[in-house]
């Protein structure tokens, strides 16, 4: 009688345990296929998505007071004419100041975001 019992105990038990298993993240449950990104470049702004990442790794060193290397990065104005460089050295490519400087490299994302926003002529939007 012992034997019949541990055959459903034992599965019953395996159940409730996989059953608290489970992943509530979209990334997690849904992975980007190799080679592809989750970054959402559809409606690319300058104020909603360029210049909060700016903010955040370019303008403490590159802005209207303190224009590191000649590139205040603080403005609208200021991106658009630092254009050309602000991609090679954020991309970290050869002939480049890698920049952010002393900091990690930005994320895919975020250059993906920068680079589809100067592709669109870098509206001031």
């Amino acid at each position: 009688m012992r034997k019949y019992h541990a055959w459903i105990l034992i599965p019953a038990i395996l159940f409730g345990l996989l059953q608290g298993c489970y992943y509530d993240k979209k990334e997690t449950l849904y992975p980007a296929p190799a080679g592809s990104t989750n970054c959402d470049t559809t409606s690319v702004t300058y104020s909603g998505k360029v210049q909060p990442i700016l903010a955040a790794s370019c303008v403490g060193c590159h802005n209207s007071g303190n224009a590191q290397g000649g590139y205040d990065l603080s403005s609208h104005t200021g991106v658009s004419n630092s254009s050309a460089r602000l991609l090679g050295s954020i991309k970290h490519s050869s002939g480049f100041s890698a920049m952010p400087k002393n900091a990690p490299k930005l994320g895919d994302c975020q250059i993906l975001i920068i680079e589809k926003w100067l592709a669109n002529g870098a509206p001031n939007n």
